[in-house]
């Protein structure tokens, strides 16, 4: 697996919770990835500057966690789901990484 900072975890963990399609495991989410988000959607959630999400983002991309569409949407990227073990629950991942407490699902 792919080493992830702090706020990259973070971040993945609320993304892959909100993903849109109603998943819960990774497995669900390889059948229908719906993860897709855009750059105001991140910085309203994480109150970070544009200059921090696109960080972030940059970050993620080179990682290949997530994959771009016109540098203004975002997706998980299959290739980062498939090293998950496939029945964990999205709530589950990361247990060190800490959602806000304004993080709502």
């Amino acid at each position: 697996m792919v080493n992830l900072t702090e706020k990259e975890k973070v971040f993945v963990k609320a993304q892959l919770m909100d993903n849109g399609c109603g998943a819960r495991v990774v497995e669900q989410l390889l059948d229908d990835n719906y993860s897709w988000a855009d750059l105001k959607s991140i910085r309203e959630f994480t109150g970070y500057s544009r200059h921090q999400v696109l960080g972030l983002i940059s970050s993620l991309s080179i990682k290949e966690v997530i994959m771009l569409d016109d540098d203004k949407v975002f997706c998980i990227s299959g290739a980062f789901l498939e090293t998950l073990p496939l029945k964990t629950e999205f709530k589950d991942l990361f247990p060190e990484a800490t959602l806000p407490s304004s993080f709502k699902i």
